[in-house]
Order: structure tokens, then C-alpha cells, then sequence
């Protein structure tokens, strides 16, 4: 993926912000965007390759498609804040993001390709300390003819449907049988009490 769209709830309506090459932050990769009232984008990305760690960047909404723009969250001299060089936010083995506000909160799901299958974390803010953040396992991983409610074979994505809160989040998620090219699909699924 060479790209990706972030966008913004605006009126129970998601209007698109733009365009960005995402292998130039983090060579080729997958995002995940959210522009927040301060009128910056935040950007979680990690490589294509599901194996690596997720590092944060925000940048000005009207400056989206300009790479220089980009400010990097990174730890120096014992310190987090933006313009440090990018540090890893969460070490894993992350395939696709979805970050998105609910309920005064911040949620980020993700296909955890390290644990096969797709977790989810609550946070007060992009920038929270997301290994003290509230985690949960949304879906495992399964084998063909062994699914269930909560087993789904070759799964990936968990991306957060509108609408979702944080006691009743609906996901799709993908599903695609690579030995036989079929079937390729996308399923919804729902999550009940990932937040008191």
C-alpha cells in the first residue's frame, strides 16, 4: 500500500483530508490518520511487512500531502515530545491500523500479526503511553473449518465501522483463503464491553 485516506467525523459524516505516501515516512506501510479539533492530523504507521512497530506522526491538515510537514513523537534525553526523532509508540508485529475517537477516548485496533489476530487498545490521547493502555483481544485467528463468533480463518484489518462506541464497536473485517484465492471477503463483526 502505498497510500492511504485519513478522515474526520464531521456532522455524522467522514470528510476526506487527502493523500499521503506513506513509504516515505516509514518506507513501504500501512496508516492509519485522524485529524483531531487542534487541526492536526495524527498518523500511526507501521511497515507493510507486518513485523514492525508502530511509530507516530502529526502534521497540519491544510499540509497533508507535504512530507516535510510531518513532526515525529520520539523519546530523547528522557523525554517524549514532537520533533524528536520517531521512536517506536508500541513494539509488535502490526499489519492494519484503525485509530478513530469514541466516547471522549481514543481507540486503536489493529491486525496483530505477531499473536494472529486483531487487538484493540483504549487511550485518552494519540499520544498516551500505550503500554499502560487498557488492551483487549477483539477476534482470534482460526483455521478454515474451525470458525466461530470469535475464531476467523486468514483474518486481517479490524477496521472500526461509524456509528461504533466503545460498548458496542462493529468491525470489518477481511478474510481471504490464499490457497485457493478464494474466498476473498469482508465480514462484520460486533464487540460488546471493551469499555465500562
Amino acid at each position: 500500500m502505498g497510500g492511504a485516506t485519513g478522515a474526520r467525523a464531521e456532522g455524522g459524516r467522514a470528510a476526506a483530508l487527502g493523500v499521503t505516501k506513506v513509504r516515505d515516512l516509514t518506507g513501504p506501510g500501512l496508516t492509519t490518520a485522524f485529524r483531531m479539533n487542534d487541526g492536526f492530523v495524527y498518523v500511526y504507521s507501521t511497515g507493510f511487512q507486518r513485523n514492525k512497530p508502530i511509530i507516530l506522526h502529526r502534521v497540519r491538515g491544510d499540509r497533508l500531502t507535504d512530507l516535510a510537514a510531518y513532526e515525529p513523537w520520539g523519546w530523547r534525553d528522557g523525554v517524549w515530545a514532537w520533533g524528536h526523532p520517531p521512536t517506536p509508540i508500541l513494539e509488535g508485529a502490526f499489519g492494519e491500523l484503525c485509530l478513530r475517537p469514541l466516547g471522549g477516548k481514543w481507540i486503536l485496533t489493529w491486525f496483530n500479526a505477531g499473536d494472529y489476530r486483531i487487538d484493540a487498545i483504549v487511550m485518552d490521547t494519540p499520544t498516551s503511553n500505550l503500554y499502560t493502555a487498557h488492551r483487549q483481544t477483539l477476534i482470534w485467528g482460526g483455521a478454515w473449518g474451525q470458525e466461530d463468533d470469535s475464531h476467523v480463518a486468514q483474518l486481517y484489518g479490524g477496521f472500526i465501522i461509524p456509528g461504533s462506541t466503545l460498548n458496542d464497536l462493529h468491525l470489518s473485517v477481511s478474510q481471504w483463503n490464499t490457497e485457493v484465492n478464494w474466498p476473498y471477503r469482508v465480514m462484520q463483526h460486533r464487540v460488546t464491553g471493551l469499555w465500562p
